[in-house]
């Protein structure tokens, strides 16, 4: 999950990182030698690099978790967004490894200062020009922006799982390790295909995917959420019609909410505390409804919802939440 995505988060603190360049300078590129010159699409944009970027920076955890599956820790410089989502058990030693920019969104000169020669995003979000300069004036500064498929501008309410190995193949070309983005690709849809092949046949869960905020209910719907749980054996109960346009959350009332009587409830979380407090409000707001009553409550990672390699395991876990008696 990152701001734009729940823009009700606001803005955390940032870690302060002293800036080798102010932010009308533009970073000098490190020297590379891997790699060749190649092109790839991302988002409707031809991305061209002559040679494998060096400097690269990661806006969230599940981007530098894919840069680290590939073997590509030493062309991190750096990572912001980390408060979103600790690293998956078994990428954590080297993701220990990648310095920290800001645990939130950084300041143009934190970002700078790691001189990138090229940025991982989970989403534009970052770059409206006041947080951050945008992705044409970042190009200007021979600093491409490669983002999340399943993010897309004007795209995010057609967000799929299996965009992920858009990604994948397209890291692979541009760092010149094309043989193991394959094989982690198709690590990847083997996973995927293994979870279709146990709910195969399988009636969907009537459900409710939340999330909670300060004392608030929101729904989510659309894009990578729905995908993600219809994927996992669950019938998403909150319409697309019930959210704002053009988002794939919102806030809504417990009272609508407990009148689907959803047969379970899945909600995100981002930290052990939030999980927490969520399960306690949830379960004191629907403590009438069947998933309550039933103990179908389900706490799942927001970072499931975040794609690259994330929402596969999460997917996985979601489906033996959902129908434990397929696995």
């Amino acid at each position: 999950m990152s701001l734009s995505r729940r823009t009700f988060l606001g803005t955390a603190s940032v870690l302060a990182v002293a800036a080798a360049c102010g932010p009308d300078e533009a970073p000098s590129a490190s020297p590379t030698t891997s790699g060749q010159a190649t092109t790839v699409t991302n988002c409707g944009a031809s991305l061209s690099f002559a040679q494998a970027p060096s400097r690269v920076v990661s806006t969230y955890p599940a981007m530098t978790e894919l840069m680290i599956a590939l073997g590509l820790t030493d062309k991190l410089a750096g990572q912001i967004n980390t408060n979103l989502s600790p690293p998956l058990p078994e990428y954590a030693e080297e993701y220990a490894k990648v310095q920290v920019l800001a645990e939130a969104e950084p300041s143009v000169e934190v970002l700078l200062s790691a001189r990138p020669d090229l940025i991982l995003a989970d989403g534009p979000y970052h770059f409206d020009g006041k947080r951050l300069p945008t992705i044409e004036d970042l190009a200007k500064r021979k600093i491409p922006v490669y983002v999340n498929q399943q993010f897309c501008e004007g795209k995010k309410l057609e967000g799929k799982v299996m965009q992920a190995y858009t990604d994948i193949e397209n890291l692979g070309k541009i760092f010149g390790v094309a043989d193991k983005a394959t094989a982690l690709a198709d690590q990847a849809k083997g996973r995927l295909d293994a979870v279709k092949a146990k709910l195969s046949g399988v009636r969907p869960v009537r459900t409710a995917l939340v999330t909670v905020f300060d004392k608030a209910l929101y729904v989510d719907a659309g894009g990578l959420y729905t995908d993600v749980l219809q994927t996992a054996g669950g019938e998403n109960l909150t319409q697309q019609s019930e959210l704002p346009k053009g988002e794939y959350y919102g806030q809504i009332s417990a009272e609508v909410v407990a009148k689907k009587n959803p047969d379970a409830i899945v909600f995100t979380y981002l930290d052990d505390a939030s999980r927490r407090d969520s399960e306690a409000f949830l379960r004191a707001a629907f403590a009438n409804t069947a998933a309550v009553k039933n103990g179908r409550m389900i706490a799942t990672a927001e970072a499931t919802f975040s794609g690259a390699l994330r929402s596969f395991p999460g997917l996985e876990q979601l489906a033996k939440d959902l129908h434990p008696d397929a696995f």
